[in-house]
């Protein structure tokens, strides 16, 4: 067994500036800890950092370099298996850029030492803080949490903090070979098998300082782990298909807002006539929706942009051929379009399906 007890792991990329300043303090702080940082080839020369580190904290320090960026749910894992292997009784995860306080520590292993299995710094239970999150991230993380607890029903708060610590038992009762997310998602994927297997959680509030990141830039990438992932965990039976509807339905509905919203301000406010109307509408819908795909607003990466600027030019065209007969037959004009956008969807997904 490891002289000590406790294996904090890391996961790190680019982050030359603050890992050895964490490291130091860590050890600085507790007694019977061993830190394994999981650096997934960074390129700022954050693996060379903390090498040198291993001189002056010798076999406490661990390294271990992984070749691409392979996402910090999946260093988490490879760190688990580690420390499990290594025969560690507690195993806790942490960022490395100090969004969490290595004076909190002590807070969450005790809280494991009172007999829980799984302990998490949560941001949203009394006595927490959040700083330096812009609005429009503090609503998505709670919307996220909420709709987490919803689905999965674990007894926790904070899904989608990496500020924890497991009992060996916990992570005994993982399968890892189930997990193929490698974000985030990887938190309530662990948090989902130890709930079966019947484990206990705790929560302790913590301070969480958004030092490095700065205001995050939501992507549909984000949003669709977010709340789509959690079913696929919650119901893994569902079939692929039914779990690529979700980031379908979620770019349409954006999509017809877009394209209805700019028909009636074309036609109530500029008193554009309906046929020009129909054009743009769907011309303009079909441009924010290429501007969000550059964004890579679930974009698959090996799909050249050219293909999905035919894409979009054939479903408005498909929108407009079906919009004209349904409002010559006497539908108001919005209705017309809205249903030509739903009978062309169909069309859409499945295309979407066969090519990219």
């Amino acid at each position: 067994m490891p002289a000590n007890s406790t294996l904090i792991i890391i996961p790190s990329f680019n982050e030359r500036e603050n890992i050895v300043q964490l490291i130091d303090r860590l050890f600085e702080l507790y007694d019977g800890i061993d830190i394994l940082v999981v650096d997934d080839s960074s390129p700022d020369g954050t693996a060379e950092v903390v090498r040198e580190a291993q001189g002056k904290h010798g076999e406490k320090l661990k390294l271990l370099v992984r070749q691409g960026k392979g996402g910090r749910g999946s260093a988490v894992m490879e760190g688990c298996r580690i420390g499990l292997a290594d025969t560690y009784e507690t195993i806790m995860e942490m960022d490395a850029d100090f969004s969490h306080r290595p004076e909190e520590v002590q807070l969450v292993r005790g809280k494991l030492a009172e007999g829980c299995d799984c302990v998490i710094g949560s941001r949203y239970v009394p006595g927490s803080e959040i700083r330096e999150w812009g609005l429009k991230r503090i609503i998505f993380s709670k919307l996220a949490n909420r709709f987490a607890r919803l689905v999965l029903g674990i007894p926790i708060n904070d899904y989608t903090n990496g500020f924890r610590a497991y009992s060996r038992r916990a992570l005994q009762a993982i399968d890892f070979q189930k997990i193929d997310a490698t974000g985030y998602v990887v938190l309530s994927e662990f948090a989902w098998q130890i709930h079966c297997a019947g484990l206990r959680f705790g929560e302790v509030p913590t301070l969480f300082v958004n030092r490095r990141r700065g205001a995050s830039n939501l992507g549909f990438h984000e949003i669709n782990e977010a709340f789509f992932s959690v079913l696929r965990i919650r119901w893994p039976h569902l079939s692929s298909l039914f779990i690529s509807l979700g980031p379908f339905l979620l770019r349409g509905i954006i999509g017809a807002a877009v394209d209805l919203g700019s028909l009636w301000i074309l036609v109530a406010y500029l008193n554009m006539n309906l046929l020009m109307s129909f054009i743009l509408s769907s011309l303009i819908a079909g441009s924010v929706m290429l501007a969000l795909q550059r964004r890579r607003w679930g974009g698959h990466k090996n799909v050249p942009f050219e293909q999905y600027v035919i894409l979009y030019a054939i479903i408005a065209v498909m929108c407009v051929l079906l919009t004209i007969p349904l409002w010559t037959m006497g539908i108001n004009y919005l209705f017309a379009k809205a249903l030509a956008i739903v009978l062309v969807a169909p069309v859409s997904y499945v295309v979407r399906r066969v090519l990219f």
